[in-house]
Order: structure tokens, then C-alpha cells, then sequence
């Protein structure tokens, strides 16, 4: 006599998104692992990022010849259009970047601003 195998369901339940935004302190504590809660102001370590004035969103243009027209983006095939502040360059190389032709540096190499200063985000 044959015995039945079992049934296996092969639909997934849906993965929930943890909500962060919005949340008190104490609340976003009680999510850890999955939301982060912050009272430092700034990010510990140094890096490059645009000056207030000259920060651009360059991941608009698609094509080369509408990247290289704008004093604040670079092109390249890798990574396509990007701000020239990279945030992983070393200072010396931050200090160099300047818009277009001119002598004006558009780049600043410091403790950026924490995104999750008293805000619960998302880790």
C-alpha cells in the first residue's frame, strides 16, 4: 500500500518591508537590525562631497555629450554620468576638482552631514 506524500506549497508569502520613517526613538530602538536611530550630527569619517551650491544630480543625463556640457559631471563607461565629487577620492584629489575651466573648487572634503540625525532610518 502506497503512502501519501505530503503537499508542498509552492507560493511564497510576502516579504514585509520594515517601516522606519516616522518612528520616535524609542520605537526605532525596538527595530534593531532593521531601522537605525542617530544623535551624531555628522558621519565619523572624512569624505568628498559637492559644496552646497554646486551639488547637481548628473545621474539625469544620459548621454555623454549632455553630461560633459554641465561644469559639475563626468562621464565615463563604467559608471555613466556622476557628479566629479566623488565620495571615495582621496583629499588631495578632492581639493582639485574645479568647475569647468575656472579656478573655483567645487568640492569639499569633510565630515558630510549625518542623513539620520534624530530621524529613524532604515539600516
Amino acid at each position: 500500500k502506497a503512502t501519501p506524500s505530503p503537499m508542498v506549497s509552492l507560493t511564497s508569502s510576502p516579504t514585509s518591508t520594515v517601516q522606519c520613517s516616522g518612528l520616535n526613538k524609542p520605537k526605532c530602538k525596538l527595530k534593531k537590525g532593521n531601522c537605525v536611530f542617530s544623535s551624531k550630527k555628522k558621519n565619523k569619517t572624512k569624505t568628498c562631497f559637492p559644496k552646497k551650491e554646486f551639488d547637481h544630480n548628473c545621474s539625469q543625463y544620459t548621454s555623454k555629450k549632455t553630461c560633459v556640457a554641465t561644469s559639475y559631471c563626468s562621464y565615463t563607461n563604467k559608471m555613466g554620468c556622476a557628479h566629479k565629487c566623488i565620495s571615495d577620492m582621496k583629499k588631495f584629489l578632492c581639493k582639485r576638482v574645479k568647475e569647468g575651466d575656472t579656478a573655483t573648487n567645487i568640492c569639499k572634503f569633510a565630515k558630510d552631514k549625518n542623513p539620520c540625525h534624530k530621524i529613524c532610518c532604515p539600516v
